[in-house]
């Protein structure tokens, strides 16, 4: 997919929509939209109550029967009291329980093929993207992903065609991404945060206005350091030897 970038395809937009199509198209994300997402609890509700009532019918059921027609705003209420009583990453691993009733929020892949059911339940987990995010009033961000409704990842992406880089990017971070809000508020929504341009990548999991920190995430290219992350999407991505005539 790669060797079809074009200079005329890598304006800002283009490099967009570049990312999102190669999380799409060769990472089975889904693509999801701003009519799907909630700001006031930072969350898409349309991916989480697909992911909760394709896994957890009989759950979600009695939810239903003991809430009535509100069931998904008690539900949402619950969870951003979890999010923010716990973490993101401890309400991934452990679930929430409401009136008494557990939701996964997340299924890790099993040591082994030989249970069915729980490979099954690892493989429903949805990866979801939305570009270009209305995030409160007329603010937006280039790329936030999630999983099962869950905002985990956000990107700001800058294209040197357009004589930006990620340093630009990293200025936005600090200076117009307030770690108030609730999709930057730390620990409760998004786990980290990429600085993106053609050549590099930078990370920070905490917002702190001027203060904050950022990472390099690109020590080494080809089979370096992305080799051995966790991540595939990012490690396939970004760890590709850039040519350097069609990213100019």
């Amino acid at each position: 997919m790669l060797s079809t970038i074009t200079p005329a395809k890598l304006k800002e937009n283009a490099f967009q929509q570049l990312i999102k199509e190669y999380l799409i198209n060769e990472n089975d994300y889904v693509e999801s939209s701003n009519l799907n997402y909630d700001k006031y609890h930072a969350l898409d509700t349309e991916m989480l109550f697909e992911f909760l009532e394709t896994t957890q019918e009989k759950t979600m059921q009695e939810l239903k029967n003991i809430y009535g027609p509100e069931y998904k705003q008690k539900i949402v209420k619950r969870l951003n009291e979890e999010l923010a009583r716990r973490s993101m990453i401890d309400v991934i691993k452990h679930g929430i329980k409401d009136y008494g009733k557990k939701l996964d929020l997340a299924y890790f892949k099993p040591p082994t093929d030989f249970n069915e059911k729980l490979n099954k339940l690892y493989n429903q987990n949805i990866f979801s993207v939305i570009d270009e995010l209305n995030y409160r009033d007329e603010k937006r961000i280039d790329v936030v992903l999630f999983l099962n409704g869950l905002p985990i990842i956000t990107m700001e992406l800058k294209n040197q065609d357009t004589g930006q880089d990620y340093k630009n990017a990293i200025y936005q971070y600090k200076n117009d991404r307030s770690p108030n809000e609730k999709l930057f508020r730390f620990k409760q929504r998004s786990i980290v945060n990429f600085a993106v341009d053609k050549d590099e990548v930078y990370m920070t999991t905490e917002l702190n206005g001027k203060n904050t920190f950022f990472l390099p995430f690109n020590k080494g290219k080809g089979r370096g350091v992305f080799c051995k992350l966790k991540f595939p999407v990012f490690a396939k991505f970004f760890s590709q030897p850039p040519n350097r005539e069609k990213l100019k």
